[in-house]
């Protein structure tokens, strides 16, 4: 019989390992040398397998603490940096912490990536930006804003531009007072 034993380590680690008998004497629950206990070497130590000398791990262990490199980069278990705690089941690096531009969008990873909430983000899509009608923004530059600009039937409208509405710098008027009239001259 394998008993099943949580360990927290002192540097905060925690393990699943299997301990029980281990003598061949038979007794599942004796140490070595029949001591008894939870230990296999006796002591209350933790058993070892006979040609590893790692610890017996419980088969059902979290990812984070199966002692495998799951996600097969090289690093097993908490010292790879998609295991956020020996509990994590998933040892897969988050989206928004690989040093990858996964969404396409020139940008990589939090802070950077507005898609990406936090480090352990597991998306990294940028959310939907409003319709025009709803943005804040005086996108048809007519100075009026969203619901107040009469482009807008409503904040779903997509276009602040009216149908039929010349943009302020292609309409051939000095809109603002500067003296210059409509782009490429008219910077602003």
């Amino acid at each position: 019989m394998v008993r099943l034993m949580l360990v927290t380590l002192a540097s905060g680690s925690l393990f699943f390992l299997g301990c029980g008998g281990s003598d061949g004497s038979g007794n599942p629950d004796a140490g070595a040398g029949g001591s008894g206990g939870m230990g296999g070497s006796g002591g209350g130590t933790p058993d070892v397998g006979p040609t590893d000398g790692a610890a017996d791990v419980f088969l059902g262990a979290p990812q984070c603490s199966d002692n495998e490199d799951n996600d097969e980069d090289g690093l097993i278990d908490l010292d790879d940096p998609g295991c956020d705690n020996a509990l994590d089941n998933d040892e897969r690096q988050r989206l928004c912490a690989d040093g990858q531009d996964n969404d396409g969008d020139g940008l990589i990873d939090y802070p950077a990536d507005p898609g990406c909430g936090s480090l352990g983000d597991n998306d990294e899509e940028n959310p939907p930006q409003p319709p025009e009608c709803a943005d804040g923004i005086d996108n048809d530059r007519n100075g009026l804003t969203d619901e107040q600009d009469p482009g807008c039937a409503s904040v779903a409208d997509m276009s602040e531009r009216a149908t039929g509405e010349t943009p302020a710098c292609s309409d051939l008027v000095d809109n603002d007072g500067d003296g210059v009239i409509d782009f490429p001259a008219e910077l602003g």
